[in-house]
């Protein structure tokens, strides 16, 4: 239910209680505040640096993070783009951006669309083309949602960069109050491109190899169910957040399956992702927060499809990134990850003469990852040590 798909006519004749004058007066002198342009602009200002984009109207500018990056591959690198709203059509999204590195001088992109097929059910079917430079087992904004943690993955680049191209294909849909479920294809191609990125793996299967690729495409089928018991979800246009008011966790599993031979797939393996999460207060205490995630990946792979932890060399902190990690400094195909912060809201600070002036706050967190490499099936293959792998 949105109350912006009704005009003013709806809630004049529908209003269970009659506005009482005041509070006319004060719709009024609301309205009268919006229309002011120092006041809308301010607004839209502090809206940017929360959502990441600068209202225009139909159409929203950003994310303002990605606008400039700076890369070894790609020199200065600029970036454009945006996503339409409510205002352009409450059934269809549109979403891409464009990017251009001076060194390089080549353009790169993403063009997205999404439609509504029902939005009580919040089901949707979207489709997307990307073509674009990355760091390998840098974290894909489909997946993470968050424009801030791909920043956080690939600031400043590194020295396995790729080029890939997704064709991406998927549909969601809640499957009943609580649990919603989205379904995905895709198909990824990656070439590395950095000067000193020497990457191969070898397409024979037997114990003698022979046979050298630095490139490789996966077309894989992926699911994910999502499981917030009790979820309230907060509406923004044609785009919904879920809200915590609850001390449940939320429960999410996903599954990739890559299937050999479909639109030259060279590939086939299975993953796993098993993730619980959590927000909750302790009283007086504050509030903690949490993410526990096992990852698993089943079969023979060459490293940049393998779990490459999230390193981060921005200069901002993230609560879901090795803040002290450099990009692909660990590389594994099984692994645990905790990521754990304890906000005290002023348990300590608040009770010092002085500093309790300044409203500040302690914060602590923690990230750790435990994991496991085979090196048999995913290790460097050599003859005579092992002839396993790849």
């Amino acid at each position: 239910f949105n109350s912006r798909d009704f005009n003013q006519d709806y809630w004049n004749t529908n209003r269970i209680n009659t506005l009482q004058q005041i509070d006319s007066l004060a719709f009024q002198r609301i309205d009268a505040l919006k229309k002011n342009n120092k006041v809308r602009i301010t607004a839209k200002l502090i809206e940017a640096s929360i959502k990441g984009f600068y209202n225009f109207g139909w159409f929203e500018g950003g994310p303002w993070l990605m606008i400039y990056n700076h890369n070894d591959v790609e020199g200065n690198r600029f970036r454009i783009g945006g996503r339409t709203n409510i205002v352009f059509s409450k059934k269809l999204i549109l979403e891409g951006y464009l990017a251009y590195g001076t060194r390089d001088n080549r353009f790169k992109g993403s063009i997205q669309s999404e439609l509504f097929l029902s939005k009580e059910h919040w089901t949707k079917f979207g489709i997307q083309y990307r073509d674009d430079i990355e760091n390998a087992g840098s974290l894909d904004e489909f997946y993470s949602q968050s424009s801030f943690l791909t920043f956080a993955t690939s600031f400043g680049g590194s020295d396995k960069m790729d080029r890939s191209k997704v064709m991406r294909s998927w549909i969601e849909s809640d499957i009943f109050k609580g649990m919603s479920g989205k379904l995905i294809f895709t198909r990824k191609t990656f070439n590395p491109v950095s000067p000193d990125f020497y990457f191969a793996w070898f397409t024979d299967q037997g114990p003698l190899k022979t046979n050298l690729s630095a490139s490789y495409v996966i077309s894989e089928v992926g699911g994910i169910l999502r499981y917030q018991p009790k979820a309230t979800y907060v509406l923004d246009g044609v785009r919904r957040f879920p809200v915590n008011f609850n001390k449940f966790p939320v429960f999410t599993f996903e599954y990739f399956r890559g299937i050999k031979g479909v639109f030259n797939s060279d590939f086939s393996y299975n993953k796993i992702v098993a993730d619980i999460s959590q927000n909750f207060n302790i009283g007086g205490l504050g509030n903690i927060e949490y993410d526990f995630s096992f990852t698993k990946l089943y079969d023979q792979l060459p490293y940049p499809l393998l779990i490459t932890l999230a390193g981060n060399q921005s200069f901002f902190r993230t609560n879901r990134t090795y803040n002290l990690m450099h990009y692909g400094e660990f590389v594994l195909d099984e692994a645990l990850e905790l990521f754990m912060s304890y906000h005290m809201n002023g348990l300590i600070l608040n009770k010092i003469p002085l500093i309790k002036k300044l409203q500040w706050r302690t914060v602590v967190t923690g990230h750790a990852a435990f994991g496991s490499f085979d090196n048999k099936m995913n290790g460097i293959y050599n003859f005579d040590n092992n002839r396993t792998g790849i």
